[in-house]
């Protein structure tokens, strides 16, 4: 997906961009790709101060990955249920995406950042 977007790292801008809007973006295009897919988002650990949620990123690809991280969760969970939280802690803001699927093995983990890789699916 990152080269149909004619992604090139070296002329990337990174600007400030709110991540909330960002997840909530995200949550759009997944279930806009699949009407099936169920999203749960919990705000409860948003700062007072929305200023805290500004990061420096590029936009579209932030959206891309979270997009792409969420429709996995979805897809890969037998409820085809993605559970994200979001929030702000000192300087750092941090999302979790939690699913209820099958997972990785645990002897796949190391590959997980290669690209390409997908992990094997259990036989039953």
């Amino acid at each position: 997906m990152l080269a149909r977007t004619g992604f090139v790292s070296n002329s990337t801008t990174f600007n400030p961009v709110r991540i909330d809007q960002i997840v909530m973006d995200a949550e759009l295009t997944v279930k806009a790709i699949n009407d099936k897919f169920k999203i749960t988002t919990d705000f409860s650990l948003l700062p007072d101060d929305s200023m805290r949620l500004k990061v420096n990123g590029n936009a579209i690809l932030l959206q891309l990955a979270l997009s792409n991280i969420i429709s996995n969760a979805c897809k890969y969970s037998s409820n085809r249920t993605a559970y994200i939280a979001l929030g702000a802690l000192n300087n750092k803001v941090f999302i979790l995406i939690k699913d209820k699927g099958i997972g990785i093995p645990s002897k796949e983990l190391g590959y997980i950042y290669d690209p390409y890789f997908r992990a094997s699916i259990p036989m039953e």
